[in-house]
């Protein structure tokens, strides 16, 4: 049976394991950095307590049990402007358990997912739906465009590490998922070097580009924000795509369901991204390459999964995720 998600089962879990510093602790921190009123948010990280504070509700404060990477959240906020949160490390607290004090702006918005729960039917869109979802589609090629106009270097040793890495993970994934997955996986691996090649863009790239880390205006379904840039690094172009794969349908209990106007979605994605993006023309040799890009990300996205100990290991053959390797890869 599906767990039900409990605000207060999702706190107690995170302070549960820690020693010398609790919730009372933090929540009278908050207050003495920004000032009352005090709510925690209503969905929670795994790794961290967030909480909205200050006048207005205008501040976020994140108690984060892993410290954020400060030069990638300013390489975000140059790549993506205001729709990243501008962020101010406040050291620590706690001894010996130590979290890591951040004070950021609260952006405006919904989470995707809860603007998108709030339509009375995700069978047969209405117009207004439609429209809606276009907005949502819209903004995101703006976003990846956004990426694709600010491509970054990595030197020999990073690219040579990060391919690895990549084509490890690939190769692991083939011996562990059932046919015809392991084949794809194979696949993958075998091709994953071409993405690292001098005419493909590395790019800052969102490792949980997430129905909860997309911010929209749930009224007009325009993107607000992304959240969530802790794991986010440079990779090649196209590895978040993924993301963009969950605007295009729903998941329920009995599996995935692309949207039925999928196709004018596609279609008007990657218009838009290529409108933004200055590409007059996508070749077909990029076109394979965003292909690949989309799959390896696809297949390391829902292949892999955090255990206990903060590290990825690959899912078992009952895991969910694979409902989303079998929707995706066919895709």
């Amino acid at each position: 049976m599906a767990q039900i998600y409990s605000l207060d089962n999702a706190i107690a879990k995170f302070f549960h394991e820690l020693r010398g510093v609790n919730r009372q602790q933090c929540e009278e921190l908050a207050l003495s950095l920004v000032g009352p009123p005090l709510q925690p948010c209503r969905i929670q990280g795994a790794f961290s307590y967030t909480i909205r504070a200050g006048p207005g509700l205008a501040k976020i404060i994140q108690f984060r049990s892993e410290y954020l990477d400060m030069h990638v959240l300013e390489c975000a906020r140059l790549t993506f402007g205001t729709l990243v949160a501008a962020c101010v490390h406040h050291g620590h607290i706690g001894n010996p358990s130590r979290l890591g004090v951040y004070v950021m702006d609260n952006l405006p918005g919904v989470t995707y997912i809860e603007a998108r729960m709030a339509f009375p039917s995700l069978n047969g869109m209405s117009k207004e739906m439609c429209i809606w979802q276009n907005n949502v589609v819209v903004d995101l090629a703006r976003f990846f465009a956004l990426s694709w106009k600010r491509p970054l270097k990595l030197n020999e040793l990073e690219v040579t590490s990060c391919r690895n890495d990549m084509e490890q993970k690939l190769r692991l994934l083939s011996k562990t998922l059932p046919s015809p997955f392991s084949d794809t996986m194979t696949d993958l691996a075998n091709n994953v070097g071409i993405l690292f090649s001098d005419s493909y863009p590395l790019v800052l790239t969102h490792d949980d580009l997430c129905e909860m880390n997309i911010l929209v205006d749930s009224a007009t379904g325009n993107l607000t924000g992304v959240i969530d840039w802790a794991n986010a690094s440079i990779q090649p172009f196209g590895l978040a795509l993924w993301g963009v794969e969950n605007v295009f349908g729903y998941m329920d209990g009995t599996g995935w369901h692309y949207f039925g106007n999928y196709e004018q979605l596609k279609e008007l994605f990657w218009r838009k991204f290529e409108e933004d993006a200055g590409v007059k023309t996508i070749t077909l040799d990029f076109k394979e390459n965003l292909k690949l890009a989309r799959l390896v990300g696809i297949a390391l996205r829902y292949g892999y999964k955090w255990d206990n100990l903060k590290e990825t290991k690959p899912i078992s053959t009952d895991d969910p995720s694979l409902r989303y390797l079998i929707a995706f890869l066919s895709g």
